[in-house]
């Protein structure tokens, strides 16, 4: 849910389809990438012809033009492979989003994170030009390598932790945009009535009760609780009469 609140607050642009195409340095990845997308029911559609010859061009001999799509470690020394690469996938008629796959945890060593920064760069390159939009994640959960990730900050590219939960959030991204017909590209149809407004617009962070309160007040189911405040109204609510 937190990734695909991160996605829907930061992606600006909007598929219109529900194709999607994972672009990685790694064949080992490729293959846990297909494995976490199928267990989300996330569709990668097979490339068209244009879209194979355009790798074929783009990538070493010894690469395979695929979906999800492994550009090999050449791409490190020579992101310009990444860039075209990228671009072709862009260009595929089935393909509405593109997904960035790379580690880049914070433990990673600085040496690595700015190889790894060379991709996010070519990233932000194909993104600042393209018209699907375009998501960078770590396969790997938690903090990211702030060398790697740095030129994508206060982009107009999410950037994601965590594969399975990226996944998950494209899949729910993909599934609403096709499932509201005429959706603007910036989400601001959701108004909180003004009693919240007051309270959200105070900076002050929600307390976890209020939190549970504000989602359930607008349609997201939570966990049934009630609030104690004292030893007295606890004992009540843990024998049932609260």
């Amino acid at each position: 849910m937190v990734k695909a609140c991160t996605l829907f607050s930061t992606c600006a642009r909007q598929p219109r389809g529900d194709g999607v195409a994972v672009i990685n340095i790694s064949g080992g990845e490729v293959a846990l990438t297909c494995d976490l997308a199928h267990d989300v029911e996330l569709r990668f559609p097979a490339l068209a012809r244009a879209t194979n010859n355009a790798l074929v061009s783009a990538l070493p001999d010894y690469a395979t033009p695929a979906n999800p799509l492994d550009a090999t470690s050449a791409a490190l020394s020579d992101p310009h492979i990444y860039v075209k690469a990228m671009q072709a996938l862009l260009g595929d008629p089935q393909v509405s989003l593109v997904a960035v796959s790379q580690d880049c945890p914070a433990g990673l060593s600085d040496e690595a994170a700015r190889g790894c920064r060379k991709l996010a760069v070519a990233t932000l390159e194909v993104s600042e030009a393209a018209l699907k939009p375009i998501v960078f994640y770590s396969n790997v959960a938690g903090p990211l390598h702030p060398l790697t990730v740095e030129p994508l900050l206060g982009s107009r590219g999410p950037v994601l932790h965590g594969a399975k939960p990226a996944l998950a959030a494209i899949r729910a991204f993909v599934d609403w945009h096709n499932r509201v017909p005429g959706v603007k590209q910036k989400v601001d149809h959701f108004s909180p009535d003004s009693g919240w407004r007051d309270r959200l617009s105070s900076g002050r962070a929600l307390t976890e009760h209020e939190a549970k309160r504000f989602l359930a007040e607008h349609g997201i189911r939570v966990t049934r609780e009630s609030l104690a405040s004292s030893a007295v109204d606890a004992v009540k609510v843990g024998a049932g009469g609260g």
